[in-house]
């Protein structure tokens, strides 16, 4: 089967229509109630150059070079995502991100749909990528105490998530494209 691909910045291929349908089914999520969702903000994180983590000293080359991220006929996109998923994974245990002034200017600037966005990420990993329209009616509808619940349960894969984010606004802005987290 012959996939589309896209090129990114780190010259991974990728399927682009994964990113397209998470982010249709988070805005789904986020709008039933009302919430406010800015999805011309969000970036993919497949697009991140692994080569600015290894710059940031939170990935070292032979990790990223062990992994196999050429996209032909034969490649399933989900394994390469999972592959890319163990180095982003890795550079953000390694980051202490928590701790970066830029990171939390980042937070700040982004609130607006950051978290929600993020919650939204962390909850689909959490529940395996099933539809969120199959999750548990607490978190389906947004209650309050569910909200809150899964905020604290899923503490780090939101910082994480929020993590890949500020890295693609950061990507962006040494290439000339958006803010100014260099």
């Amino acid at each position: 089967m012959k996939m589309e691909a896209t090129q990114t910045f780190s010259g991974i291929a990728y399927d682009p229509g994964f990113f397209q349908e998470k982010m249709g089914q988070a805005r789904k999520w986020l709008v039933q109630n009302g919430e406010q969702f800015g999805p011309e903000r969000m970036s993919d994180p497949c697009q991140i150059d692994l080569g600015m983590l290894v710059r940031d000293g939170v990935l070292y080359p032979e990790e990223w070079s062990c992994m196999s991220f050429c996209m032909d006929e034969d490649t399933d996109p989900e394994e390469l995502r999972q592959d890319q998923d163990i180095l982003l994974t890795m550079a953000y245990e390694r980051s202490n991100i928590a701790q970066d002034p830029r990171f939390q200017q980042f937070l700040q600037e982004n609130q607006s749909w950051l978290e929600e966005y993020s919650l939204f990420l962390a909850l689909d990993r959490f529940f395996c990528g099933i539809h969120w329209q199959n999750w548990p009616e607490d978190i389906r509808r947004r209650y309050g105490y569910a909200l809150d619940h899964y905020r604290r349960e899923l503490y780090f894969d939101r910082e994480y998530q929020m993590y890949l984010q500020f890295l693609c606004a950061r990507q962006h802005a040494l290439t000339g494209m958006g803010t100014d987290l260099k």
